[in-house]
């Protein structure tokens, strides 16, 4: 007489390799999610970075056409010469009264330059109004810094003026960073 045990499970061996078959199913998704994660953080400070960027170069322009417009007898050089090399980043804010302030004064203040293009000098904070700025007063900091200088294309002339936008921004340990150039005159066209 053969008595054959009733008892049927799964081992302990089973088992684990059931769980293991299960966290491997499980953590693909997972490692998927996360790179898409990152991917949606990048690209939005991405954009960020470009708009800013896109912002400095439209205040820029409207900085040296309102120069030109109101008949100062200034031109680009003369207005930004504080701003004049790769050395010299400046970075300008967008509220009427500052620039206002370089119409009647005819140049950028030294104020406004970076002590260099990687300082914290030209971070750029959060205003109660979530607009960006660098005045630090009730603002929250940011991680992005903005400037911009002039190189003159061709050094034999300065008729133009290429002028050179940076932001920049830290995510962890990498560095990240966004350029625009456009050239502008260093007359008025009218």
């Amino acid at each position: 007489m053969n008595i054959k045990s009733q008892n049927k499970g799964f081992t302990l061996i089973e088992t684990l390799v059931a769980i293991a078959v299960l966290m491997i199913a499980i953590a693909g998704p997972l490692v998927i999610a996360n790179q898409a994660l990152t991917s949606a953080l990048y690209a939005r400070d991405q954009s960020t970075a470009s708009f800013l960027a896109q912002e400095e170069m439209e205040i820029v322009k409207n900085v040296r056409d309102n120069v030109f417009n109101n008949n100062y007898s200034q031109n680009t050089s003369s207005i930004f010469s504080p701003c004049i090399g790769s050395s010299n980043a400046c970075d300008v804010e967008s509220s009427n009264s500052y620039i206002i302030s370089i119409i009647t004064s005819n140049l950028v203040s030294s104020n406004y330059q970076c002590s260099s293009p990687s300082s914290n000098s030209c971070l750029l904070y959060l205003d109660t109004n979530n607009k960006y700025t660098h005045s630090n007063s009730g603002t929250t900091p940011t991680k992005f810094t903005r400037s911009f200088y002039l190189i003159s294309p061709d050094p034999a002339t300065t008729d133009d003026y290429q002028v050179i936008v940076n932001v920049s921004w830290k995510e962890g340990n990498i560095q990240n960073g966004l350029t625009l150039s456009d050239v502008i005159a260093n007359y008025s066209r009218q």
